[in-house]
């Protein structure tokens, strides 16, 4: 019983990643672009590191990343930073994998907001829903408003 269970959750996320699902609406900027964008704003910096082979990292930019207004938040508040972690490093950048790992990140799908001085407000790892999503970036967001980092 506990394997057929398992059997019809794997073919109902495998249903799901297949059927194209939601376009995922974050502008998202690679890791050179996004320093150098923060460096002229000064916006924190929103990480996504994700595999190609993750399912819930897809699960993620099909759900989470789609929703209109989770985008905009995101959008709109961050310089969204999107890394794949198993992608090797290119010229003097540190790959996805080294930053994951400099921000303690073990397995993906993760995010990782910093403030304009690199220090960390806030991670999360795993699958997160649109409404966990949206309550982290609101958590994240709070204090940054309020000390005008």
């Amino acid at each position: 019983m506990k394997r057929m269970h398992g059997l019809l959750t794997a073919f109902l996320l495998i249903g799901m990643i297949g059927c194209g699902g939601g376009k995922n609406l974050v502008h998202w900027v690679s890791l050179e672009k996004g320093l150098s964008m923060q460096q002229d704003s000064g916006r924190p910096i929103l990480f996504y590191f994700y595999s190609k082979d993750c399912m819930y990292c897809k699960l993620m930019n099909m759900n989470t990343f789609s929703d209109p207004v989770v985008a905009e938040k995101i959008n709109s508040g961050w310089i969204p930073v999107k890394l794949d972690i198993e992608e090797k490093q290119k010229g003097d950048m540190p790959s996805g994998s080294k930053l994951a790992s400099a921000f303690g990140i073990r397995a993906v799908p993760a995010l990782v907001a910093v403030n304009r001085a690199h220090r960390t407000l806030g991670s999360r790892v795993g699958f997160l829903t649109v409404r966990k999503t949206f309550a982290f970036l609101s958590e994240i967001s709070a204090p940054r408003e309020g000390k005008g980092e």
